[in-house]
């Protein structure tokens, strides 16, 4: 298996490491609209190489929903 920080660079499931393409996340906003969200990560690093944080992405997915259907 993986090591987390390898699965999380990779966007991978965190219970199996391979990439979960079944289901859009979604973020819901202060109407109670479902909104559709690209999630990207990132590991920071220092100077050494070693891990001191993280950084996540949302994108909104809504326009590519629309031209799905």
């Amino acid at each position: 298996m993986q090591p987390m920080r390898s699965r999380l660079r990779s966007g991978a499931d965190l219970h199996n490491g391979e990439p979960d393409h079944r289901h859009i996340p979604y973020i819901v906003d202060s109407d109670g609209n479902r909104i559709p969200i690209n999630i990207s990560t990132a590991l920071l690093h220092d100077a050494e190489g070693l891990v001191i944080g993280g950084a996540e992405t949302l994108r909104d997915l809504s326009e590519v929903e629309i031209l799905r259907q």
